[in-house]
């Protein structure tokens, strides 16, 4: 079996997920300059039918955000 066949059959587990608020990042990365809260970022999230709690969007930040405010995706 090569590597794609694998890859087919098998689903990624764990850690290889993607975040459901990774498309978005650009977009929260905008609130949170213009100092929208929490709350009101779980609310734009919802306008876009994706649901999310204060918490899950907190710990998105704090994972894909850097403090500075500069935007940068941290590693």
């Amino acid at each position: 079996m090569n590597v794609d066949d694998f890859m087919k059959a098998t689903p990624i587990s764990g850690k290889g997920r993607r975040s459901r608020l990774m498309p978005y990042l650009e977009d929260i990365k905008k609130l949170r300059e213009k100092d929208y809260s929490l709350s009101q970022i779980c609310d734009f999230l919802k306008a876009n039918n994706v649901t999310a709690t204060v918490a899950t969007v907190s710990s998105f930040i704090r994972r894909h955000i850097t403090k500075e405010g500069e935007g940068d995706v941290s590693t």
